[in-house]
C-alpha cells in the first residue's frame, strides 16, 4: 500500500494554509523552499504539517497537529 505524501503550511499572515502533495515531480521540493523564503522574509517559522492518511466522518483530510473535537469538561464536587 503506498501512503500519499502531502504536506501543508500555515501562512500566518494570510490567515491560510498552502498544500501540497506528491503528484508532480520534485512538487515536494519546491514546497519547502517556498516555505523556507517565506520563513526568511517574514522572520517567522512556519509549522509544516503532515498528512495522517486518515480522513474524518466528512470526509475531510487529517493532519498531524488538527484538532479533532474537543468536549467541555465538567467536574462535581464532592460535599461531605
Amino acid at each position: 500500500m503506498r501512503r500519499d505524501l502531502k504536506f501543508r503550511a500555515y501562512i500566518e499572515d494570510e490567515h491560510r494554509f498552502i498544500y501540497c502533495d506528491d503528484s508532480e515531480e520534485n512538487y515536494l521540493g519546491t514546497f519547502f523552499t517556498v516555505v523556507r523564503q517565506i520563513e526568511k522574509l517574514s522572520g517567522k517559522k512556519i509549522a509544516r504539517d503532515q498528512f495522517t492518511s486518515l480522513t474524518a466522518k466528512n470526509g475531510k483530510e487529517i493532519y498531524e497537529g488538527d484538532i479533532l473535537g474537543a468536549t467541555e469538561a465538567k467536574t462535581d464536587r464532592l460535599l461531605g
